[in-house]
């Protein structure tokens, strides 16, 4: 379970996440998200001994679980496809300024 969650999470932060961002941003914007994705790694152990501690294996699958949903809500509401579409395009969709309108 854990290395499917690592391989989808991998995925999403390869694939998904630069696409979000004007490539004059992106390697900022994706190092940001890494950080907070990093802080996250850290704080989970401590969370997970703590559950199994007090609720066993089924308290910590049902915390990853939970997890796992409140990722799949925030990709739902706010995500855009990004496939096979230019960042103009991305952003004429969701109102964003373009790219080269940032840069000037």
């Amino acid at each position: 379970m854990i290395v499917g969650i690592y391989v989808l999470t991998a995925m999403l932060y390869g694939v998904y996440t630069s696409e979000l961002f004007p490539t004059g941003l992106r390697l900022r914007a994706n190092g940001i998200c890494n950080m907070f994705g990093r802080g996250a790694t850290i704080v989970t152990p401590l969370i997970v001994v703590a559950l199994f501690k007090a609720y066993g294996v089924g308290g910590v699958l049902s915390f990853m679980i939970g997890l796992l949903i409140i990722q799949i809500g925030v990709v739902s509401a706010w995500g855009i496809e990004p496939a096979k579409r230019g960042l103009e395009t991305l952003a004429a969709d969701t109102g964003d300024v373009p790219p080269r309108a940032m840069q000037a």
